[in-house]
């Protein structure tokens, strides 16, 4: 679904990498700006609460990606992400990003990585099997409604799912 909604990345040149179970692949508050995409096995997303204690909070499935805060706002990383089951894990430097997604796409990229990260943890999708949920957010058009915009009109004939990934 990514390649589908920002094409640029199909000549974007990822590295591949194998990480066994209970590698820490990302870190919270470093700096690297690495993106990154499960294509198979699991990781899990941790925090810390006010006590500094651990906290599971989100759970990513093969086509989840993670990391563009990171990638896009050069931010520090807001939590670690632990390989929860072996995984295959495509890598995108920013150098290579920046390449690769002129500016105008740079905005699609992580609109669709907030709705894929939203539609995950929505109760009705979240544990929908790896090709159906690929086939909804390719076949999904995103849209970026302002604050007071009608999305859905009365009396409409449209027929489709609204997913709201911020805001309310």
């Amino acid at each position: 679904a990514l390649a589908l909604h920002v094409p640029e990345l199909k000549a974007a040149r990822f590295r591949w990498l194998l990480a066994p179970t209970g590698t820490l692949l990302v870190r919270k508050g470093a700096a690297d700006r690495t993106f990154y995409w499960l294509a198979s096995g699991e990781a899990r997303v941790i925090g810390r609460d006010g006590a500094g204690d651990l906290r599971h909070l989100a759970n990513l499935y093969p086509g989840s990606g993670f990391g563009e805060a990171a990638l896009l706002e050069s931010t520090p990383r807001s939590a670690d992400v632990l390989i929860y089951r072996s995984a295959l894990v495509a890598s995108l430097d920013p150098d290579e990003f920046e390449r690769a997604v002129p500016p105008p796409s740079r905005a699609s990229f992580g609109d669709v990585i907030l709705a894929s990260q939203a539609f995950d943890r929505s109760p009705l999708f979240g544990r929908m099997p790896s090709p159906d949920k690929e086939r909804w957010l390719s076949n999904g058009r995103g849209h970026r409604a302002r604050a007071g915009e009608l999305v859905i009109a009365e009396g409409s004939t449209d027929q489709w799912l609204g997913l709201v990934v911020l805001g309310a």
